[in-house]
């Protein structure tokens, strides 16, 4: 056992040198990874069934969101926005609400609109809320549902 012991101790040196030498090399092909995709995704599990999706645009500061609803009501209207921070901070928009186009639902309860907004920064939260428009007033902004954006991995 004593000579087992002593073949074993050598080798389990090497081992630990070799994988302590490679831990640099994989710490910075771990940092390289965390660029951004420019892709943000969320889904409104609410009665609406409505989902967004933001993009970079073709200009540098600019993104496109698109927000799609698939069960809104027969000819609802829908208003929308997207805030920087989660659910439930009560912030501003991004950008003025009048920038995003509101919803006019078919007889099928679904539509779709588009805003150019301001690109979105990977270091910070951002979600995205619907409302009636009738409510746009209300203290919480008139949330009707509201969805924590993630960004998607490149």
């Amino acid at each position: 056992m004593k000579t087992l012991s002593r073949f074993l101790r050598p080798r389990a040196l090497v081992v630990a040198g070799l994988v302590f030498a490679a831990a640099p090399f994989t710490a910075g092909a771990q940092e390289g990874t965390t660029s951004s995709s420019g892709k943000w995704l969320g889904n409104f599990t609410g009665s609406m069934g409505a989902s967004i999706r933001v993009e970079n645009a073709k200009k540098d500061s600019e993104s496109e969101a698109r927000l799609e609803v698939l069960r809104a009501g027969s000819n609802t209207l829908v208003a929308w926005d997207i805030a920087e921070g989660v659910c439930g901070d009560n912030a501003n928009p991004v950008v003025a609400r009048a920038k995003f186009r509101q919803i006019q639902a078919g007889n099928d309860g679904t539509g779709n609109a588009k805003a150019n907004i301001p690109r979105l920064d990977p270091k910070k939260r951002y979600y995205a809320r619907v409302y009636s428009p009738e409510n746009a007033a209300a203290p919480d902004g008139g949330t009707g549902s509201c969805v924590n954006l993630a960004e998607q991995p490149k």
